[in-house]
């Protein structure tokens, strides 16, 4: 692997691990500088991979990075004018770090030969594979000591985990690590999966014998984690894969595993209600919940967007006070304005005019890496997902996605 494709793969495997490794660091006393080491490599990164891009012979490319550029300093400007400095200053690195990651991939792949190819694919799947094994595994652990499960998390070693590692409605644990939370996690195997599913039927996929095996078990972790939206997610993807034949399996086949999974899922529920009737009907009552459109989360999609609509006036034109908007805020202010929304979240923050701006020089920023209808699955997939979770306000999922739609234009498919 050349060295600047090696470079980038570090910073998705420090991306994706990086919360893990925080919270054994801190078991241990030992300083963790591995989110700073992150952010400075990927700086750096950004410039050698702009210029390796050759940028002036790829205008959406250099477009894109310049209108997100300029959006960002123009919210900066916001923010120093309302005297919100480090409010701004903060939001504006979670902004730009995206921006800097699809930067240094695009000289990454650019010009990339088959065998540079076939050696990123083989190392995301190792990568897939062992996120998904450290998975299994520490929910195991987890499941088995919650005090542990705990101190993992946030530092506290006790049997007190913040509510959303647990279903709604029930106690139920969510599976999350080595993710920063369960949704983090849905999102990682839901992208790896897409890219798994693409490589079926292909003689010349990396870990073509054991791909079964490595998909098998991202679907039983994906499922694991109760994430909704990554489930939304996966589907949708993979309808689109078959609308836009780019599978290279037969529909029979799908319909067949989905069957063969379904009815695995209904059999490892009735065997939980049988071994254990307390977290059985905790599972029923979340998917009773779910089915019902009673979940506390659904509700709080739909009260997003009447929030939305009530308050235009106050964010239409430059947005809420920055340093307000999402979880985030809570560095920053008890006077939060929440959002579930990524869509909403940028105009929530930067308002409707630079919001759209903003969102505009994502597109043209994508559209460098766009070149098969593979891609084109993963975007839809990723954007309706986006509607039910901030991802505007979380770089580490914004630099995986941008990963898994970069390499899904490597691969061999029916061009757009």
């Amino acid at each position: 692997m050349k060295y600047l494709t090696g470079l980038v793969f570090l910073t998705l495997c420090i991306t994706i691990f990086g919360q893990f490794s925080k919270s054994m660091m801190s078991i241990f006393g030992i300083p963790n500088y591995l989110s700073t080491l992150r952010d400075l490599l990927l700086i750096i990164l950004a410039f050698v991979g702009l210029l390796r891009a050759n940028p002036l012979a790829s205008p959406r490319l250099i477009w894109g990075v310049t209108t997100l550029v300029v959006c960002v300093i123009t919210y900066i400007g916001i923010a120093f004018n309302e005297q919100q400095y480090g409010a701004g200053l903060y939001f504006a690195r979670m902004y730009m770090l995206p921006i800097f990651f699809m930067m240094a991939l695009a000289g990454a792949l650019h010009e990339t030969d088959q065998v540079e190819r076939r050696r990123l694919l083989f190392a995301t799947f190792v990568l897939t594979a062992l996120t998904v094994a450290c998975s299994l595994g520490l929910y195991g652990v987890m499941l088995a000591d919650r005090g542990f499960a705990s101190k993992l998390i946030v530092g506290i070693d006790d049997n007190a985990l913040p509510v959303t590692w647990y279903i709604a409605g029930g106690t139920w644990m969510r599976m999350g690590l080595p993710a920063s939370n369960p949704n983090s996690l849905g999102l990682i195997l839901a992208l790896m999966l897409s890219l798994l599913f693409t490589q079926f039927g292909r003689p010349e996929a990396p870990l073509r014998r054991y791909l079964p095996v490595i998909v098998s078990l991202s679907l039983l972790a994906l499922i694991l984690t109760f994430s909704r939206s990554s489930l939304l997610l996966f589907a949708v993807t993979a309808l689109s894969m078959l609308a836009f034949k780019e599978l290279k399996i037969s529909t029979k086949l799908v319909w067949g595993t989905s069957t063969l999974g379904l009815i695995t899922l209904s059999t490892g529920l009735v065997a939980i209600s049988l071994i254990d009737p307390d977290s059985g009907d905790q599972i029923l009552h979340w998917l009773e919940l779910n089915i019902s459109g009673n979940d506390p989360s659904m509700q709080g999609h739909i009260t997003t967007f009447q929030e939305a609509w009530d308050s235009i006036e106050s964010f239409y034109l430059h947005g809420f006070p920055k340093g307000s908007v999402g979880q985030k805020a809570a560095f920053f202010t008890n006077n939060i304005n929440h959002v579930e929304n990524s869509a909403l979240g940028i105009f929530y923050d930067m308002g409707i005019f630079l919001g759209s701006i903003f969102m505009l020089g994502w597109f043209l920023t994508l559209s460098h890496f766009h070149t098969n209808h593979i891609q084109s699955s993963i975007l839809i997939g990723f954007a309706v997902c986006a509607q039910f979770l901030p991802y505007f306000f979380e770089p580490d999922a914004l630099i995986i996605f941008v990963f898994v739609y970069g390499l899904a234009g490597l691969i061999e498919s029916r061009k757009t």
